[in-house]
């Protein structure tokens, strides 16, 4: 019964950590934010959070659908949603 236990107690413990988590975009480095606005100038309701280790942008553009982008620390864009 306690190795049930604890394997859940892991399991949800896992995917807390591996779900985003929402940040305010002063929480952001600066860098992120440049790169994000240089490329995506008419971004509209952006919601900042984590994503395993990296910044993910959740935002909307005029005429597209919603997108998710991931940049790594220094800026640089990891991956297109």
């Amino acid at each position: 019964m306690k190795k049930i236990l604890m394997w859940g107690i892991m399991t949800v413990s896992m995917a807390g950590c591996m779900k985003s988590r929402n940040m305010s975009s002063a929480a952001v480095p600066d860098e992120v934010v440049a790169s994000f606005n240089q490329r995506y100038p008419y971004a509209a309701d952006v919601h900042w959070g984590m994503d395993k280790g990296l910044y993910e942008a959740k935002f909307k553009e005029p005429g597209t659908a919603p997108k998710d982008v991931l940049y790594r620390f220094d800026g640089t864009l990891m991956e297109v949603k």
